[in-house]
């Protein structure tokens, strides 16, 4: 993975994030969906808390505190959470994020720290021939902020809608939408804003 070599310089320069690891069993439709996304090579995500204006490092985040989410045309009307999005190869990772960010929401950002690895195995059992099909996938969770208030996806046909949430939501309404999901995907989804709530904790 071609993100993996630039590891040890992200954790120099942004800090070195809490890791957890997790396993989800999906339907075969959504697992090709996954491995359609693989053909560059590509195993990852890098999901972005993107801030109105830069977290203070001294003092939790306040509930109040606003940070950019996307929806995908195939989510549910209420269904929202942190934009994510792969880095290319040979491309550096500041502007790799850095250009998926203004995909998916039209912000200039500034990345700040490096909050959490995710190791994430993806599996689907084949009904018509025997076989458990796996991916290793990882996520790679970043705070950033812009000084821009005007979110405006520039990449309409896979972003179907992006607004201001507030941090409180990111724990209570946002994670209750992806909970309920039919989609393993989004419940992955879940369960890893659940443990970026808990690497705050442990930050602060």
């Amino acid at each position: 993975m071609f993100v993996n070599q630039q590891v040890p310089w992200l954790e120099y320069q942004y800090g070195v994030p809490r890791v957890f690891t997790t396993e989800w069993e999906m339907r075969e439709k959504e697992f090709n969906l996954v491995c359609a996304s693989m053909l560059s090579g590509r195993q990852h995500d890098v999901t972005l808390l993107i801030f109105q204006q830069k977290p203070n490092q001294e003092r939790q985040i306040t509930p109040d505190a606003k940070l950019a989410v996307i929806r995908k045309p195939y989510y549910l009307p209420n269904v929202y959470r942190p934009p994510s999005g792969g880095i290319s190869p040979g491309e550096v990772f500041e502007q790799g994020v850095k250009r998926e960010a203004k995909e998916e929401t039209g912000l200039e950002i500034r990345l700040h720290r490096y909050v959490l690895r995710a190791y994430v195995q993806f599996s689907y059992q084949s009904q018509q021939v025997e076989g458990i099909y796996q991916i290793d996938w990882q996520t790679h969770v970043f705070t950033a902020s812009t000084t821009s208030l005007n979110i405006l996806p520039m990449d309409t046909q896979e972003i179907a809608g992006a607004k201001w949430a507030t941090w409180r939501e990111l724990g209570t309404s946002l994670m209750n939408g992806l909970q309920h999901s039919d989609a393993t995907g989004l419940q992955y989804r879940a369960s890893l804003q659940a443990e970026i709530l808990k690497s705050f904790d442990a930050m602060f």
